[in-house]
């Protein structure tokens, strides 16, 4: 199963341009033939933090969506997410699942 990340600026560009569309079940179905489900995502970019054992939990550079950030009792404020009393950087996208 092949799986993409996509910024939430460049899945809005690939609706503005017309390159894909998107139906309520949340498919995007790109001009190419492909066709990606996707789930809302969080991408960790940094920690917010000035100690020296910064991101303790292997958090930055990793992308999970947002049940998993709701199971592991993750909180999300704008574009950054507290994470066992840690405070990373995050972008918002989603996870394409592609489909065919």
């Amino acid at each position: 199963m092949k799986k993409v990340y996509l910024r939430e600026s460049l899945y809005q560009e690939v609706l503005d341009t017309q390159k894909g569309t998107i139906n309520n079940e949340m498919i995007l179905d790109l001009i190419n033939g492909k066709k990606y489900q996707l789930i809302l995502a969080i991408k960790f970019l940094e920690e917010v933090a000035d100690n020296e054992d910064s991101d303790s939990v292997s958090l930055v550079g990793k992308i999970i969506s947002k049940d998993e950030l709701i199971l592991n009792n993750y909180e999300l404020f704008d574009n950054e997410v507290l994470a066992d009393d840690r405070l990373y950087k995050v972008q918002i996208g989603y996870i394409g699942i592609l489909i065919s």
